[in-house]
């Protein structure tokens, strides 16, 4: 026998001497009903049954009067079902036993517990569709359609909840409540599209109808779907209770953990177990990280994975639904909340398994800017570098951190006074840096930014030629200069006017000195120095090269061959 509970609580007022005489007629009454029905009385059998819990005020007369169908005709078999001595004398706290068949039947409303997109319904007998709202009381007969990318929660009068998923087109066939015992009597048709059902009192009558089966529960937890790819399949996934699911062809009771498909015309199939949970590995519980990346470990037998997230707060409706491959997600599209990420695997049948969940507050607003100058892993040249970066939407102010240590402990700078996207530092030694950056909107700061790397190392100063120093012979020449860093090289040119337009030599070289041939006329020189990693410096000011004349006996020397000839 199924039971099930409810309490109704009831404030009592005093009796004037007028109700009680009127109480004495309607015990006089009550009598004479109990004769005329004590023979006829209706057995309850074994049948569903709510179990009323007595209130201060209660008797079986005001009982029968508020919540039992067709009067006082179920008075006499109300006493024998619950073998009641006193009728007008049952403390508060008895319990009554009152099969669902005798209650007052009255038609329900389904109200919408909350909307994500574009969802439709056409009212019975009617052809216009209308924008469903908050504000919308469905009722029998009509019929929802959830657009592309949309959902929908729906909640009965017994609160039992009703999820659409995006594509789905269900109608009313009946939204029935049993009198104001909380309890209902619903029947959907799904005729296409993917639903999740929680029927939270146990024994409220539930069926959803679809093209090829009825489901038929009393308080579970279960998924419907008509396949996506044939109408005439349907799925079923039960997580809590057990769902009776019958076709044309036949029947079969689903238990939790399990599925079945069912095909127009043909017997639900044989049990299937339904996948494990896999284990989410990301994100953590709370996350300053946009995008998310959900992780999880993949399981035996899953072809796909549906991943769903949903605010905490509240059964609301989902934010993101998706069927991947691939057993990540990422995405940049949620606030900052909290929320509920679930993931499932679905087998090579189509049916989905038991849901994974991890909790997320996700707090990586407002964004951290993105850095312009110095770039990330870059070498700065100059004496100091220039930090610039982006404004994030929002952004009223910054938190700069600049350190000599990877962790950005013991930073050189720490300020969170900065308001405007550009800086130098007055001072800064040689050296490798980290730097990040973290945004305020007004007094709330964001998350910092990823850590960025330079190596700050000037430019190499040119060389001074001012200390040059010049050896020559008849043939050579050898020019020196003050030699830089070990490691160093230099490049040379050679010109014959001081704007270097007429350049007649150009070398680079290892050390600090240059052999070449003696001039015969002025020249330029000037010469700059390469780093280690091929970076050039400037070049150094142009020095002029004076040829000295020549000794006054070398007039003589291009006549020494004709001398030698004529003795």
């Amino acid at each position: 026998m199924n039971v099930y509970e409810g309490t109704i609580l009831m404030v009592k007022s005093k009796k004037s001497p007028r109700e009680n005489y009127n109480c004495s007629l309607n015990r006089v009454a009550a009598a004479l009903v109990l004769l005329i029905l004590w023979s006829g009385g209706v057995k309850a059998g074994e049948e569903d049954e709510w179990t009323y819990s007595m209130v201060r005020g209660d008797n079986l007369w005001n009982i029968t009067a508020r919540y039992l169908d067709g009067g006082f005709r179920y008075w006499n078999a109300l006493i024998r079902l619950n073998k009641v001595s006193d009728a007008e004398h049952m403390p508060p706290g008895s319990k009554v036993r009152i099969p669902l068949r005798w209650l007052k039947i009255e038609p329900a409303t389904v109200r919408v517990r909350d909307i994500h997109g574009k969802v439709e319904y056409v009212e019975a007998r009617q052809t216009e569709a209308r924008a469903l709202t908050g504000s919308t009381h469905l009722k029998d007969g009509d019929q929802v359609v959830v657009g592309e990318g949309a959902n929908v929660v729906l909640e009965f009068v017994d609160q039992s909840r009703l999820f659409l998923g995006s594509g789905s087109r269900m109608g009313l066939g009946w939204v029935r409540k049993f009198s104001r015992s909380g309890l209902a009597d619903n029947m959907v048709d799904l005729q296409e599209g993917r639903s999740e059902s929680k029927v939270k009192t146990e024994n409220t009558r539930f069926q959803i109808k679809t093209p090829s089966a009825n489901t038929t529960v009393r308080g579970t937890d279960f998924r419907v779907t008509v396949a996506q790819e044939n109408s005439e399949v349907s799925r079923v996934e039960v997580l809590g209770g057990i769902v009776h699911t019958s076709s044309s062809g036949g029947a079969r009771d689903v238990r939790a953990g399990f599925g079945t498909t069912v095909a127009k015309g043909e017997a639900p199939r044989s049990l299937v177990k339904l996948l494990a949970a896999p284990e989410i590995v990301s994100p953590a519980d709370y996350s300053r990280d946009l995008p998310v990346d959900i992780k999880w470990q993949k399981i035996a037998g899953a072809e796909l994975y549906r991943i769903q997230i949903h605010r905490a707060e509240g059964e609301q409706t989902l934010l993101i639904d998706a069927v991947i491959s691939a057993a990540r997600f990422n995405t940049s599209a949620l606030e900052d909340d909290e929320y509920i990420i679930r993931v499932r695997g679905i087998d090579a049948n189509g049916l989905e398994g038991k849901d994974a969940e991890q909790m997320l507050e996700l707090d990586a607003r407002p964004r951290p800017p993105l850095a312009i100058t110095p770039k990330d892993d870059s070498t700065v040249r100059t004496l100091l570098p220039d930090f610039e970066w982006s404004t994030p939407t929002g952004g009223t102010g910054y938190h700069f951190q600049l350190s000599e240590y990877p962790d950005l402990s013991s930073p050189v700078i720490d300020s969170t006074e900065f308001t405007a996207t550009r800086f130098t530092p007055d001072h800064l030694t040689p050296g490798l840096y980290y730097w990040r950056l973290a945004t305020f909107a007004d007094s709330k700061k964001g998350p910092f930014s990823p850590i960025w790397s330079f190596t700050l190392r000037p430019a190499p100063k040119a060389p001074d030629l001012s200390q040059m120093s010049i050896e020559e012979d008849e043939i050579n020449m050898t020019l020196h200069w003050q030699a830089g860093s070990p490691g160093q090289q230099y490049k040379i040119q050679l010109a014959e006017d001081p704007d270097f337009q007429k350049i007649v030599a150009e070398q680079q070289l290892p050390q600090a000195e240059l052999v070449m041939e003696r001039p015969l006329k002025r020249i330029y020189f000037r010469v700059k120095v390469i780093e280690g990693d091929g970076f050039e410096g400037d070049w150094s000011p142009a020095q002029q090269i004076e040829v000295p004349p020549n000794p006054w006996y070398y007039v003589f020397i291009p006549m020494i061959p004709f001398l030698l000839l004529a003795l």
